[in-house]
């Protein structure tokens, strides 16, 4: 069994390390994912800073090309002369600048002027005529974009239009590599550069298999905080993914960041398990080296019959050992009793024991033994727990052993004192928390009793009160049929036979009313506090004829199915109780259809099973919610408005049920709610053991 339970602990307390593991694991990694997603943000907004000052230096070069008079009259004259001159002065200024190219184009998108113009012998000439720099140069305005051109490769161009005479003569235009642009800066972040149609402009990230964007492979995850992440897988890893479309380029710059958040956490999350286990592995060390310590304990007691080693083992236990002779004085004392005593050895030496007994006179057995040291009557005495005096007269509690160590030459004997202070400190806390847990629990116990009691009679006064008045509108009728009767007796007081009439009559009234009054003295009765025969199915007519007139207003139709055995069936209990738990649930199922618009009806089902008598109490007012079910019977709940319902009629009726050996249940059927109560047939065993 203890093998068992062990194995149990280790069992729930692994489960509890790997489920407290995984949740660090899911909790560091998302904040991990957080942080990165902070620092990607505020580095892509770096980047963009960077790519757009980079790009947009080479901006006003245009313009000032499109100003410069050798420009304008190559355009107006051209001749091979002016060709040279602004060639040279396009190619030294487009090395100054580290653009990739300058170009002067005429109206027709001809290249004018190139700055690597040594380059371009044998060499195809791009047409610009299509391109959208171009095009928004000749129409007056500052062009700009990428164009990949008839090579496919991917230029940035800046262009401007050319003017003389207020008359467009020409585009000046800068090439720029994106690319080796980029390159020169000093970004350490990975990152890319994608136009409008998710072609890559610009990528440092070496496992991009497509120039297309569109083909990458990109997911997106959701944290618990609704944090959306984007994450891009570049062949077996994962890079968190943050990027933004900028408004004057349509570029999509984003920032890619290799997710090593997920080992850190994953990391994390084994070190918390290592820890849980060593931790565990601690914990059943210390439990293995405690057991250890007890058997050692006899171990050091079985070694000290050895001569040769004992004194070795006194000046080296744990424990406080004396060693006494066969006249019971003190002989030897180990360096610990020293200490717990605050006594040399000289001090102690052929001194008796009880000099460090304080209550020696309150333990007979002990002062027997101590008379029969030295004798053959001595009997070994193990774990008496005795209080020790100090030097200075203070008291402390130690657990005290006495055993024989040799017979001959001389008898020895040897005294162990274990100090138990701390473990009497804890025994008393403990003692303390316990009665006063008890005490606790019996005033809890005690107050919850009687507010049960206390709310049933609330209950029932509150079912009488609402009775009454249907009682009472009862009890009028036939008190105005009895004054009219009266009244006619004073008239016909001639007439004998009309009186007798109208005495037979009276007799009825006064019998209806006296069913009434009974019926309602029969619910009001308290409980007897001894169990009888009741016949439930009286106590439900019982109930019926009480309600009848609150029922006949609310114009629900009551319906009684009893079967042959339940007729006569008696269960163990008091009438009123049963009736008051009738009452409650007729009031309950009143309730509910106090809003139907379709006939109301109340239907119970009394029968037999066994050895058992089965209720069945089922309206047709619509029902409860499934999750209200569960809680019908609690105290105080309800579902009806504020101010119509304390919630305490069925938990009253659980009670009751309970109180009397049965259950009850409520389920929807149909379209109403069921009320299924269990209770036990009276035994005459019953009877027998109540008058035992």
């Amino acid at each position: 069994m203890v093998i068992k339970r062990s194995a149990i602990v280790v069992c729930c307390y692994l489960l509890f390390s790997i489920a407290l593991s995984w949740l660090s694991y899911f909790y560091l990694l998302e904040q991990g994912l957080q942080r990165t997603g902070q620092q990607n943000s505020n580095a892509l907004l770096n980047t963009i800073t960077d790519v757009r000052a980079a790009i947009n230096k080479y901006r006003a070069l245009p313009f000032i090309l499109s100003k410069q008079l050798d420009v304008r009259e190559l355009l107006v004259r051209p001749s091979l002369k002016n060709l040279h001159r602004v060639q040279r002065h396009l190619e030294q200024t487009n090395l100054i600048a580290g653009s990739a190219a300058l170009l002067i184009l005429d109206r027709s998108a001809n290249i004018a002027a190139y700055s690597n113009w040594r380059e371009t012998s044998g060499k195809k000439q791009l047409t610009y005529s299509h391109s959208p720099f171009f095009q928004q140069a000749i129409k007056g305005e500052h062009g700009s974009g990428v164009w990949l051109g008839d090579e496919q490769v991917p230029w940035f161009y800046f262009s401007a239009p050319i003017y003389h005479l207020n008359a467009l003569i020409g585009v000046a235009v800068i090439r720029i590599d994106v690319a080796k642009t980029l390159q020169e800066l000093a970004i350490r972040e990975s990152f890319f550069i994608a136009d409008e149609q998710d072609q890559l402009i610009f990528s440092n990230l070496p496992h991009f298999a497509s120039n297309d964007l569109s083909a990458a492979n990109i997911t997106t995850a959701t944290l618990t905080n609704g944090l959306a992440l984007n994450f891009l897988v570049l062949g077996q890893r994962n890079y968190l993914l943050q990027q933004v479309t900028l408004d004057d380029t349509g570029w999509k710059i984003g920032i890619v960041t290799r997710v090593k958040v997920a080992n850190r956490a994953l990391l994390s999350a084994m070190v918390l398990f290592a820890g849980c286990l060593i931790l565990g592995l601690l914990g059943m060390y210390l439990r293995e080296y405690r057991s250890k310590k007890r058997s050692q304990a006899q171990v050091v007691a079985a070694q000290l019959e050895s001569e040769t080693r004992g004194r070795y083992i006194i000046n080296t236990a744990q424990s406080g050992l004396v060693t006494l002779d066969a006249k019971g004085r003190i002989t030897f004392i180990n360096p610990l009793v020293m200490h717990q005593f605050g006594y040399s050895l000289e001090a102690l030496i052929e001194q008796p024991l009880a000099k460090l007994i304080a209550d020696i006179e309150g333990h007979p057995s002990l002062q027997q033994l101590l008379d029969t040291i030295g004798r053959e009557t001595f009997k070994p005495i193990t774990n008496l727990e005795v209080t020790a005096v100090r030097v200075d007269n203070s008291f402390f509690p130690v657990m005290l052993s006495i055993q024989q160590m040799r017979q001959q030459p001389r008898a020895e004997y040897l005294v162990t004192l274990i100090d138990i202070s701390k473990r009497k400190r804890l025994e008393q806390r403990l003692k303390e928390a316990n009665e006063s847990l008890e005490s606790k629990v019996f005033q809890r116990t005690q107050a919850l009793q009687e507010a049960q009691v206390e709310l049933i009679r609330a209950e029932k006064m509150a079912a009488l009160g609402k009775m009454s008045t249907a009682i009472v509108h009862e009890l009028n009728q036939p008190l105005t049929a009895f004054r009219n009767y009266l009244a006619i007796i004073d008239k016909v007081r001639t007439q004998p036979q009309a009186i007798a009439e109208r005495l037979v009559s009276l007799h009825h009234l006064v019998d209806n009313m006296a069913a009434i009054t009974s019926q309602l003295r029969m619910f009001a009765y308290s409980n007897p506090g001894s169990n009888q025969q009741v016949n439930l199915a009286s106590c439900i007519r019982s109930s019926l004829a009480i309600m009848q007139p609150a029922l006949s207003e609310a114009e629900i139709i009551c319906q009684l199915n009893v079967d042959p055995k339940a007729q006569t069936a008696k269960v163990s209990g008091d009438a009123a109780r049963f009736e008051q738990v009738v009452n409650n649930i007729m009031q309950n199922a009143m309730d509910a259809m106090a809003e139907n618009q379709q006939p109301k009806t109340l239907q119970f089902t009394l029968s037999v099973h066994n050895d058992q008598l089965l209720l069945s109490i089922a309206d047709n007012g619509g029902g409860v919610a499934h999750e209200q079910l569960s809680h019908l019977f609690d105290p105080f709940y309800t579902t009806k408005a504020i101010g119509l319902g304390l919630g305490l009629g069925l938990s009253i009726v659980k009670s009751i049920v309970t109180d009397l050996g049965g259950s009850i249940v409520a389920k929807n059927k149909d379209a109403g709610l069921e009320f299924s109560l269990t209770l036990p047939l009276y035994r005459s065993e019953e009877k027998n053991n109540c008058s035992n």
